[in-house]
Parts: structure tokens; sequence; C-alpha cells
């Protein structure tokens, strides 16, 4: 094992209301390795929470933080790193109900041998509504490079001088922001499998609230927001449209032989762009637009792209496409309503 670059970390967990829960949170967090802090920001808990951590009180390890009002998780983040002492910083969650010392620990690991800059929970569980069903879906139109297992874990090990300058988000769109600020800001992120973890369940209402928030903070990090507007814009191709989709278009005009030939002499530069383009264009000659809208119909969608747009559309935005193609290609599919139902890539 690589010698440690650091020698110690920080624990912060952020607790509203988790009396059945937080005394076991912070049991395991002060018996983790190399854990020599463990700071629990009381976010204006009204329950027994307070009464639960007063048998802490003798431990020196132990910081107890109180905001009198609930002020969301993001501001219990800042509170807690502006008394931090150590560099690394590990963030809990105060409901996890089977956490223990070597799972704390083995988040911590890759950042204290300065691995990587991030290091974040990869966890079994039944599949989080929010995660699979509004997460990973956004993630893969909007930041389409980009795959994480768990893209909204709490359980997160970071440096200090990195979380200092995130833009932390209030509520629940606090992990998914602080995920796509480490990735803006180029840290070395790596998730790290820790085995079962389980969490309170949420309501309903939790859930819907919680899947609004962070497609927002998504949205707004993705950068393809105009907030007066509230406008999102899509590329067209490879993004909502299957690769090869449009290929497949030209072969049900029956010009994909035309297609070939012309694209060859253009990675061959024998013809210039500017050929090309108007060489292509000439295939359109004498086709009737509605032909073309009928097998656009048909075209592949990119997975999940149906359920992006409508949960857009549900919160008010317009969206948009923008594209470099023909514009008879583009123009049935901007305008045909779309149906998952029979046009679903998978």
């Amino acid at each position: 094992m690589n010698e440690l670059v650091n020698k110690e970390y920080s624990v912060i967990i952020p607790a509203y209301n988790e009396q059945r829960t937080i005394a076991h949170v912070v049991e395991q967090a002060l018996k983790a390795k190399h854990a020599s802090e463990v700071i629990v920001v009381n976010d204006g808990s009204t329950d027994k929470t307070e009464k639960e951590l007063l048998k802490f009180g003798d431990d020196h390890r132990f910081k107890h933080l109180l905001h009198k009002k609930n002020k969301g998780k993001g501001a219990a983040f800042r509170t807690g790193l502006k008394h931090a002492k150590n560099e690394i910083i590990v963030f809990l969650d105060a409901d996890l109900m089977n956490i223990t010392p070597y799972k704390i620990h083995k988040i911590a690991q890759p950042v204290l041998d300065d691995e990587v800059d991030v290091a974040r929970a990869r966890f079994r569980r039944a599949r989080g509504r929010v995660t699979e069903i509004a997460v990973k879906p956004m993630m893969r139109i909007l930041f389409p490079d980009t795959y994480f297992d768990q893209p909204i874990s709490g359980q997160v090990c970071a440096k200090k001088s990195f979380l200092e300058n995130v833009n932390f988000e209030e509520r629940w769109g606090v992990d998914i922001g602080l995920l796509l600020d480490a990735i803006q800001q180029g840290q070395r992120i790596v998730e790290v499998d820790i085995g079962q973890l389980e969490h309170k369940a949420n309501s309903d209402e939790d859930i819907a609230d919680m899947s609004e928030q962070v497609l927002s903070t998504m949205i707004q990090r993705a950068g393809l927001i105009q907030h007066k507007y509230k406008l999102v814009v899509f590329t067209l191709d490879n993004t909502l449209i299957k690769e090869g989709s449009l290929n497949w278009v030209f072969n049900k005009l029956g010009f994909d032989k035309e297609i070939a030939v012309i694209q060859e002499k253009f990675y061959q530069n024998k013809i210039n762009f500017t050929e090309y383009v108007k060489a292509v264009a000439k295939l359109f000659e004498g086709i009737n637009m509605e032909d073309i809208a009928t097998i656009c119909n048909d075209i592949m969608l990119i997975k999940y792209a149906q359920e992006v747009i409508d949960a857009l559309r549900r919160r008010k935005y317009k969206v948009a496409i923008i594209s470099s193609n023909f514009s008879p290609l583009v123009l049935p599919i901007q305008t045909m309503p779309l149906s998952l139902s029979s046009r679903e890539a998978m």
C-alpha cells in the first residue's frame, strides 16, 4: 500500500431530523481509520437529533454545529467546511443505516493517497427512482461522454481546496452539482465500490421535489439555459437521434449508393466541402417533403431522449434543435410529435 500523502481527514455530516440514524453514523465515523475529526451540522432539526448528539460531547474529535433554522444541505456543507481543520474532507449522509468504518475509510483512501482528487461511493441497493428515471437519462443527453453509476451519491471524499470553490446548491441539487463542478474543474474522479448501503426511504413528495431540483441543477450546469427565456437547445446528430440514423434515411430514400460515392470523393479531397454540400442537396430534387417526413417518423431516437424532453416541457422549458444537416431531414424531426412507443432506440 502506498504511504499516505495526507495522514488524516475530517468527516462532515449534515443532519436534518435524523434522530433514528444520526448516532449510528457518528459512531461509525469516529471509529473510521485516519478520521481525526467528525463534524455534524444540525441544520435546524425539530426532532430529537440534538439530544442524540449529546452522547458524543466528551469526544475531543467531535464537533457539533447548529443552524437555528433549516438552510439546506449546501449551507450545511459550507458551515462544516469553515470549521474543518484537515485538507481531506469526507461528506456522509446522516440517514445511513449500515455505514461502517471500513466503508468510510475506503471512500477516503484514494484521496489520502493522492491517486485522485475526488472519490465517490458506488454502492449496491435497489435503484433509486430519481437516479434511474431522471438523472441518468439527463446525463446521457447533456453529458454523453461522462458516466457515473451513482451520480447523486452523497458519500464523497474531496480536497478542501477544491470544495471551497464549489457553488453548493442549497437542497437536493447539491450532490449532482458537486459532481458536475468537479468535472468542469478537471478534478481526477473515481467511484469506489463500498458494497451494500441502505438509506431511509423517501416519500413520493420528496422524490418529486428531488427530481425537479436535480434536473434543474443539471440543466444550469450544462450551460444550455437562458434563464430569461427558459430555453434548452439540443444538437440533433448523435444527441437526440441514434448514430447512423441519417444514413438509414438516405437508404430509405433510395440514394445511399450515391451518398457513398459523394462521401468517398470528399474524404479523398477530390471535392471540397461546398461541392459536397451541393452534390448531396441535388439528390433531394423532386422528392416530396411528406415522403421524407414519413420516413423520419420512424427514425431511431437515443434512449431516454423522450423522457428528458418531456421532463423539460413539464417544467415550462422551451426545447429547440440545432443541426448543420440538411433542412429536409431536420425539419420533419423538429415538427413531428415524438412517440417513444415505436421509436425508442435500445
